[in-house]
């Protein structure tokens, strides 16, 4: 369940996908963040999110051009992921260097799915 203060991420290429807005929608009435990764052409997505995230626009006339626009996707999901790691690394590894000096096994293992966990959701 989305409530105020959570961010909300949304990934459309063109910014019309009709899933992506119906959920921009949602999260706008719950006072959720929508971010918005999107090419920078003024679709609906585009004017919804409250954060946007522009990739070019790549030629759409071959199946090649959405390689191009996912692989641009990506390296934002990729940057702004380093950056969140960079930013709480030393909060984030604490337990984990602490586990590993005891050397258990199974400590660190739960630790590990944890925190893959915490990540994921």
């Amino acid at each position: 369940m989305m409530k105020s203060g959570d961010v909300l991420f949304l990934i459309s290429n063109s910014g019309k996908a009709r899933e992506a807005l119906e959920i921009a929608s949602c999260a706008k009435e719950q006072s959720v963040t929508a971010v918005a990764i999107t090419t920078l052409q003024k679709s609906p997505l585009y004017k919804t999110a409250d954060l946007k995230l522009c990739i070019p626009k790549v030629e759409e006339e071959h199946r090649i051009g959405t390689i191009a626009s996912r692989m641009a996707q990506l390296n934002i999901i990729d940057a702004l992921y380093l950056s969140l790691f960079i930013k709480w690394a030393k909060i984030l590894l604490a337990p984990f260097n602490q586990i590993q000096g005891k050397r258990d096994c199974k400590k660190t293992l739960k630790f590990l799915v944890f925190m893959k966990f915490k990540f994921i959701f």
